[in-house]
């Protein structure tokens, strides 16, 4: 039997009497093959990389002591205070370490979408998860560069993972969008609504994720939209 093909394949062999064209089945389960590329049989380690626990904040909490006082001052006056993010430049610094070193041929980024720095941000940069653009980057992992864009420098970070022969792996929050999102601003028919016609927050374990809208997949055009995010990104070496 030739397994030419990528993917899990379920088979099960059934009995034809002679002079019979109804196939009797034997009892249990069908015979489960899972078909995988060569370069996976094993090595497949992973290290998930969130890009702001780099550079600066690597080796130290976000916030001093000694700043701590001063900030939550200007937290209670309205400013935003977000410290410097660790970025894709910080991250590369450390590939010889995680790919040779710690032997992890699959490099999982945490999500690196734009996300809300003002109203419905969660935690002191705001969380990952709620993404305001599945087809952009988030401008605080790069550095100040006017030769390169964000998107640039995470190319730069896709290159330097597969030059080392290890592979990126995208984590995308599909579920739903932060409030305030580029989908929900022009979409808004394609998340999911209460019985008050508010929108819905995804909840977990009894937490409802108020900073985030969920996605309502009885849309199809939102089918096609998750398909061309995901090609998007394949292009661009995910």
């Amino acid at each position: 039997l030739p397994l030419l093909d990528v993917g899990r394949f379920a088979a099960k062999a059934f009995f034809l009497p002679k002079g019979s064209n109804d196939p009797v089945w034997p009892e249990g389960d069908n015979t489960v093959i899972k078909v995988e590329p060569a370069e996976y049989g094993c090595g497949c380690t992973f290290y998930t990389a969130f890009v702001r626990q780099f550079g600066p904040n690597k080796h130290r909490s976000v916030t001093s002591r000694e700043s701590e006082h001063a900030i939550r001052a200007l937290d209670e006056s309205g400013y935003a205070v977000i410290p410097r993010s660790g970025t894709f430049r910080d991250l590369i610094k450390e590939l010889d370490f995680i790919v040779q070193t710690l032997r992890c041929r699959i490099i999982q980024l945490l999500p690196i979408h734009p996300v809300p720095t003002t109203h419905a941000r969660m935690g002191r940069f705001g969380s990952p998860f709620a993404a305001l653009d599945l087809m952009d980057v988030d401008p605080a992992l790069s550095e100040f560069d006017r030769r390169t864009t964000p998107l640039d420098q995470f190319l730069e970070l896709v290159d330097a993972i597969h030059s080392r022969s290890a592979r990126v792996f995208l984590d995308i929050p599909l579920n739903h969008t932060g409030w305030a999102s580029r989908l929900l601003a022009r979409h808004p028919d394609w998340f999911a609504r209460n019985a008050d016609r508010s929108f819905h927050s995804p909840e977990v374990w009894g937490v409802k994720w108020e900073d985030l809208v969920k996605l309502d997949y009885g849309r199809r055009e939102l089918w096609t939209y998750m398909a061309d995010t995901f090609l998007y990104w394949c292009r661009h070496g995910a």
